[in-house]
């Protein structure tokens, strides 16, 4: 099984570096489909196509440490950490990736795909030294202010704890 759905996280990653993404997400997520992205938005199949069309492609992607949670026969999470890369000397895009996958007459869909950004300790963290010293920015929302996406955080610094 882990096999199977390590396949499809790759033919997934290569459709977003070949910029066929919106055909393969189309695809393979269920109708009731979501992706909950690192930034913070949700987002249905619909609005994944529809952004999918519009994004630049990555350059090329790692996905490491897979790791399978089996549910049942039909049903199982992949974990790990994608590291993706768009062209010039932009940093690193780091996150913690979780796919959930049911099995719907014999085929693998998606169901639900989250991102969280990387982790920032440095036992933990695949980021390069300088790529974690990026300047802290908070966002407000709501009236909470949270890290931005200028810096990966992790639970050693709290950093994405709400804070007044």
């Amino acid at each position: 099984m882990l096999d199977e759905l390590l396949d499809l996280e790759h033919r997934g990653w290569t459709s977003l570096c070949d910029g066929t993404g919106a055909e393969f997400y189309g695809r393979i997520m269920t109708a009731d489909g979501a992706m909950v992205l690192a930034h913070g938005q949700i987002f249905d199949r619909r609005a994944v196509i529809d952004s999918l069309d519009e994004a630049p492609p990555w350059r090329t992607y790692e996905i490491v440490g897979p790791r399978l949670v089996r549910l049942s026969e039909d049903h199982a999470v992949l974990l790990y950490t994608g590291r993706a890369y768009r062209d010039g000397d932009a940093p690193a895009s780091v996150a913690l990736m979780s796919s959930v996958y049911t099995r719907r007459d014999g085929v693998w869909r998606l169901a639900l795909y989250q991102q969280r950004p990387c982790p920032c300790s440095r036992r933990a963290c695949p980021l390069p030294l300088a790529e974690r010293r990026t300047p802290y920015r908070p966002i407000v929302c709501a009236g909470y202010r949270f890290h931005s996406g200028a810096r990966p955080f992790c639970d050693g610094c709290r950093g994405d704890r709400r804070v007044r």
